[in-house]
């Protein structure tokens, strides 16, 4: 059960998109329908987590990064939430669709919270965040960027689990080629949680115990995980953690997620059954 005063956050991919011209659903293009079908039992895990919260506590489905598919996917979470707990009388969800009704989403939420002090509360509104962004992160904008990515993946012939074996066997390696550096992407994903925390304390409720979730994307994610479940990111930290498909482990799936609390200085991470505690920095 979530303790009063430490704040979790829950990270995990998004669910399965289209392949090149394939089409998506109707209702989330960037998605296929299996992947509807795939977030929608995501959702289903969620609720054995919601329901170990505090009565009083939320569940905040916020950050996203630019691709839609990520949005969706959380959007979809809080969709069949809302149908899991329609009948409940102690969970309340307000989907995005409930939100973006309102003239004021940001007051409309406070009232939420004001007028449910003992309920347990479940929020949706995916927002981009630069933080959880790939592009952003990889600086897939610019040349250099782009051409890592690409040479990585084209020299595995698109095997993801290899092109990132040799990215982190690359990391802090002497080289002219622009080399992203998995530490400060786990950073940059750490501060995007952190700016969402200080968002929902700062403007919407100070004291109530809270879960925040994210959807992003693999590579970074898993750079993430590993670097809060182990302190710090290297080619034999991350096999440990995440492992390549030579292990029989591998990339994050799709809709797979890992749950960080952070408490009087210490992080605890679990992922795949396994639980990872280290000083928080």
């Amino acid at each position: 059960m979530q303790e009063k005063s430490e704040d979790i956050f829950i990270a995990g991919r998004h669910s399965s998109k289209p392949a090149r011209r394939e089409s998506g659903n109707l209702e989330f293009p960037s998605l296929t329908d299996e992947g509807v079908s795939e977030a929608r039992k995501k959702a289903h895990e969620f609720k054995a987590v919601i329901d170990t919260m505090p009565e009083d506590g939320v569940f905040m489905i916020l950050g996203a990064s630019y691709e839609d598919r990520t949005k969706a996917t959380g959007e979809i979470y809080g969709d069949e939430l809302a149908k899991i707990y329609a009948d409940s009388p102690n969970v309340r969800v307000i989907t995005k669709g409930n939100l973006s009704e309102q003239e004021n989403a940001l007051d409309f939420a406070k009232s939420v919270i004001h007028e449910n002090a003992n309920k347990k509360l479940v929020f949706s509104y995916p927002l981009y965040l630069k933080e959880f962004d790939f592009g952003h992160n990889w600086s897939l904008e610019t040349e250099e960027g782009a051409k890592y990515f690409n040479k990585i993946l084209e020299d595995h012939d698109y095997n993801e689990e290899a092109a990132v074996s040799e990215w982190m066997e690359d990391v802090g390696k002497d080289s002219d080629t622009f080399i992203p550096n998995p530490n400060r992407i786990a950073e940059q994903y750490l501060s995007g949680f952190k700016r969402l925390r200080g968002f929902v304390r700062n403007h919407i409720t100070k004291e109530r115990p809270l879960i925040i979730t994210t959807v992003a994307h693999r590579w970074d994610l898993d750079s993430f995980i590993t670097k809060m479940a182990k302190g710090n990111v290297t080619a034999d930290t991350f096999r440990e953690v995440i492992g390549y498909s030579d292990n029989k482990q591998g990339l994050t799936n799709e809709n797979e997620t890992v749950i960080i609390k952070m408490k009087n200085q210490k992080t605890e991470v679990n992922f795949r059954g396994k639980n990872y505690t280290i000083p928080e920095e």
